[in-house]
């Protein structure tokens, strides 16, 4: 099946292995798992006294693909759950195990279609880092168009910082500023 499997120990401590590489996942960060390949995970419990020690849940693999292009590149590499769209995912998904049996069936789809976006969001810094992204020099238009739109979203993230300029949004991209300079040109802006 076209799925893939999201994992998140909340009091537990979890080893997964696919494709020949074994990943320990702990509490405060999560990983991706192709259901469609075989895979092995073990979890240990820290502590006995919590309801529940991890939260898996399946999603189609379609659609993470159209919102996350790289999925089989982020397979089985630790996330961190970070301050922001991470954490937020983390508690929208204990809210949604706490009271999700309360919610009508219309109010369940809304807050799946929440806590999917808050999940392909805090999955986007794997995303970036394993995207194949030129480092300058010879400008192709998957790479500038990826340029572009990082660069798009550090400059909403940073909007209010006075100091933000060219060089340090060209060094959170992994570009020269002259390839992010042809990126934006490539995107009339």
């Amino acid at each position: 099946a076209d799925y893939y499997l999201l994992c998140m120990p909340l009091t537990a401590s979890l080893v997964v292995r696919q494709n020949g590489i074994e990943t320990l996942l702990q509490p405060g960060y999560f990983s991706f798992l192709d259901i469609s390949k075989p895979f092995w995970g073990q979890m240990r419990s820290v502590d006995e006294s919590s309801l529940f020690s991890a939260l898996h849940a399946r999603i189609p693999g379609a659609l993470l693909r159209r919102r996350l292009p790289v999925m089989a590149g982020i397979c089985n590499r630790p996330g961190e759950i970070m301050a922001g769209s991470g954490s937020l995912m983390r508690t929208l998904l204990d809210a949604a195990l706490r009271d999700g049996p309360y919610l009508s069936s219309q109010q369940n789809v809304r807050l799946g279609d929440m806590l999917f976006d808050f999940i392909c969001e805090a999955a986007r810094p794997l995303a970036d880092a394993s995207a194949d992204v030129p480092s300058g020099g010879g400008s192709s238009s998957k790479g500038a168009v990826y340029a572009y739109e990082r660069a798009c979203r550090f400059i909403n993230a940073h909007l209010s910082d006075a100091e933000l300029n060219t060089r340090q949004i060209a060094e959170h991209c992994g570009v020269s500023v002259r390839y992010l300079h042809s990126a934006f040109e490539s995107a009339s802006t």
